[in-house]
């Protein structure tokens, strides 16, 4: 059978099937939306062609829509119901969603084509909008340690701030909902 996360939904507006999705159903649809992720960033740091705002700012921008579908599901339900079960997949999911969004940002090929798209940005004819998508990329990755000189001893903790920061949400939400018990 076919993950209901990954597969086209024919319902109503485009709204996820939420009667046919289980919990069992997200960590295998988020590990196939992450290789698929994994492969779009790849194919966009290995173009043989000259970088241009189209094949990689756009592309970069445009990849990863199978991972968003299936995080901003798994979101919304954990967010509005969770359980156990919910609460283990998301203490799960951190640190690896740290990972994927590290490698992203540590790819020096992705990087080297954003900077080469950034120092031409002038000659490029672009609208308003596309040199703010540009400006915003660019200064990501170098916030995120892309740059050469910049802070990419943070990198090695990202995975790691992930697994302290997961339990102390949990206890807020404990605390939260321990509260809301008592008021009511």
């Amino acid at each position: 059978m076919t993950n209901p996360l990954l597969a086209e939904w024919d319902t109503p507006f485009g709204i996820a099937p939420f009667d046919r999705i289980s919990d069992d159903d997200f960590a295998p649809a988020l590990q196939e939306a992450l290789a698929a992720h994994r492969a779009e960033i790849e194919a966009i740091a290995s173009n043989s062609d000259a970088p241009t705002f189209a094949n990689t700012v756009e592309a970069l921008e445009a990849s990863g829509q199978a991972l968003d579908k299936v995080l901003s599901v798994f979101f919304t339900v954990a967010g509005a119901d969770s359980n156990s079960a919910r609460e283990a997949l998301q203490r799960d999911f951190s640190p690896e969603l740290a990972a994927h969004q590290s490698a992203i940002s540590g790819n020096e090929a992705l990087f080297a084509r954003i900077a080469a798209v950034w120092e031409a940005r002038d000659a490029l004819d672009l609208t308003e909008e596309q040199a703010r998508v540009l400006m915003l990329s660019h200064r990501g990755f170098v916030r995120a340690g892309a740059a050469p000189g910049s802070y990419t001893h943070l990198r090695a903790h990202e995975t790691g701030l992930a697994l302290v920061c997961r339990p102390l949400l949990e206890k807020k939400k404990k605390h939260t909902h321990t509260y809301l018990a008592i008021t009511l």
